[in-house]
């Protein structure tokens, strides 16, 4: 919930400005690093309200062809059903869209998915090389495919480090 409120303020969806408002778009000008910095016409509008619901076949569909609209819809469908999406799609747009904000949520959302899957060992520990884990589902995650991979030593390291420096819910 907090996460959507922050997207929320983030998008600014009551218009950016009157610049913005007076060209019927949602000014984007507040995220950084690559995102698209504005949202044209009402199609994209609804696109946007229908993702910040949890509605995202409409906010699909409402997106059309507008690749701003579609990326936006992805960006909140992968923080906010990252089971469904699964974890080789949020990677993905990870790797295609650096920089984006939220991207720490969409790499905690990749780790849990990681701690609750049965990834071959290789598939994490490559993950991990690239993105360092942020999360205790992260370090558990890789601890396990340490130990999977025979090599104990890594495994108690991080399986130390989730344990001393992380907090871990009961699931």
């Amino acid at each position: 919930m907090a996460a959507m409120a922050g997207a929320l303020v983030l998008l600014s969806l009551a218009c950016g400005g009157a610049e913005a408002a007076s060209r019927n778009q949602i000014s984007l000008s507040a995220l950084d690093g690559g995102v698209p910095r504005f949202i044209s016409g009402s199609n994209g509008k609804k696109a946007i309200a229908a993702a910040l619901k949890g509605d995202f076949q409409k906010a699909r569909s409402a997106a059309g062809r507008s690749r701003t609209a579609r990326l936006l819809v992805e960006w909140f469908y992968l923080q906010k059903r990252p089971q469904e999406a699964g974890f080789k799609r949020i990677v993905n747009f990870l790797g295609e869209h650096p920089g984006w904000p939220r991207s720490q949520t969409l790499r905690k959302n990749a780790e849990a998915l990681l701690l609750r899957g049965n990834y071959p060992s290789g598939t994490v520990i490559s993950y991990f090389k690239s993105y360092a884990p942020l999360s205790g589902a992260g370090k558990a995650a890789l601890a396990l495919a340490y130990v999977k991979a025979g090599n104990k030593d890594r495994a108690r390291h991080w399986t130390r480090h989730a344990w001393h420096y992380s907090p871990m819910s009961k699931t």
